[in-house]
């Protein structure tokens, strides 16, 4: 290790969502806090960070958790990081992440990594962070084909598939997992008429389009891209996702203003010569976006837990993933009478018929004889009746579920109670006084 930063990269963790995607289980639960394998959500990018030797970490959550985050990281309440991070936890009222991003700017002082805060991966960062540095990139983003996705449970609603129509220049092999990134819009952002500008074609003649990545919110940036979104108006450039990486992607379009051209070593005027096959700089400069596709073998899951669908699925794929991701990870209990499941330590099962397929049970728990629960997330301290019968669903903190119940593909908000043999299908199932206000 060299320094008190080896890996030249700082790395801003945005944990400070409400989740909008999912306000039937955090309008309770702060998103930072949801538990995945017994853990909070947030504790997975920086374990990712640490893997990496990114140790230079700002942490932001809101003020209304920061005090619960700082509690579980500085008394060792949560799992072993590989490496020692250092983590400026920074709590905040803004709801933008692009004004939170340029808030911190006087904290970063190199390029940065921004990750969103309930991104679940065992994928190596590396070949995301030699694709920026290859290409000189001002902007570099992690795309990923097959993110961690599943039914979402609760009443039913026509959702997004939260994919993203990408444009990119084509790749040169069927084996090159990098583009450089002209164009981006969120599927639910699309009309019919899809608005393309034409300076994109204009300028780039060979494009490629597909709408099968996820856009994972792990992007990596130039330092001078601060001072670049900071001349604009800060009105515009309020969110990161929609529109500083719009702004960023359009300017490629256009050739850089001299007093925005950041001086550059010599090692980074040979890369874009490199990249862009010319014995010489083309004296007109033009930023550089790039898209780093994840490879299948990079990793067995990515996952981005932005809705119901995901967060329910990450919690049973993971399950698979545990020693890849942290080998400090608890496996949980060690049970004859489950079958890819997890179970957290303090639980109890009763004795007899009791079945756990494809879930994750919390801690604290008391599981009553006969009960069968399949593809479901149980949190803590939940009590399931004998004979209560659970299929695709989740269930928050403190709830009773009475003896022979049947939920199906149902949600549960935290402290609630089921009745003895209640039937419930695509509910959502919360306080009385919430449900008025609906």
């Amino acid at each position: 290790m060299v320094g008190q930063n080896p890996s030249g990269f700082q790395a801003i963790v945005l944990a400070g969502g409400i989740g909008n995607r999912m306000r039937e289980i955090t309008d309770a639960i702060p998103k930072c806090l949801l538990p995945v394998a017994g853990v909070p959500v947030f504790w997975y990018p920086l374990n990712l960070l640490s893997r990496h030797r990114i140790i230079d970490v700002i942490l932001v959550t809101s003020t209304k958790t920061v005090a619960e985050v700082k509690s579980l990281l500085h008394h060792d309440k949560l799992p072993k990081f590989a490496n020692s991070l250092n983590i400026d936890i920074v709590g905040t009222d803004l709801d933008d992440t692009g004004h939170v991003l340029l808030s911190l700017k006087d904290k970063i002082k190199n390029d940065f990594i921004v990750i969103s805060g309930d991104f679940v991966s065992d994928l190596s960062l590396q070949p995301l962070l030699n694709v920026y540095r290859a290409s000189d990139a001002w902007f570099t983003c992690l795309l990923a084909e097959n993110a961690v996705n599943g039914p979402t449970p609760g009443p039913k609603v026509k959702r997004s598939k939260y994919r993203d129509l990408v444009i990119t220049t084509p790749t040169d092999t069927p084996f090159t997992h990098d583009s450089q990134l002209l164009h981006m819009i969120a599927e639910e952002e699309v009309d019919d008429a899809v608005a393309i500008p034409n300076e994109l074609f204009e300028k780039f003649r060979n494009v490629s389009a597909s709408g099968k990545y996820n856009d994972c919110h792990v992007y990596v940036f130039k330092h001078a891209v601060l001072k670049l979104i900071e001349e604009e108006d800060e009105e515009e450039m309020a969110s990161i996702k929609n529109e500083i990486v719009p702004f960023l992607l359009s300017r490629q379009y256009y050739p850089m203003e001299e007093e925005n051209i950041p001086k550059e070593p010599s090692w980074s005027i040979h890369a874009r010569m490199l990249s862009s096959g010319n014995a010489t700089v083309d004296k007109k400069y033009y930023i550089k976006c790039m898209a780093y596709m994840v490879t299948p073998e990079n990793g067995t899951m990515v996952a981005h837990l932005n809705q119901l669908g995901s967060y329910l699925e990450t919690n049973k794929a993971i399950i698979h993933s545990l020693e890849t991701i942290s080998p400090a990870l608890s496996h949980g209990q060690k049970l004859d009478k489950v079958t890819e499941s997890f179970v957290c330590q303090g639980t109890a099962i009763g004795a007899d018929k009791v079945v756990l397929k494809k879930s994750m049970i919390g801690a604290k728990c008391t599981i009553g004889d006969g009960a069968k629960i399949t593809g479901s997330l149980i949190m803590d301290n939940v009590t399931i009746g004998e004979g209560a019968q659970l299929t695709n669903c989740i269930v928050c903190h403190n709830v009773q579920i009475g003896t022979n119940a049947l939920l199906n593909n149902c949600i549960v908000a935290k402290d609630q109670t089921i009745e003895d043999n209640a039937q419930h299908t695509h509910d959502l199932i919360k306080p009385e006084d919430e449900m008025q206000m609906d």
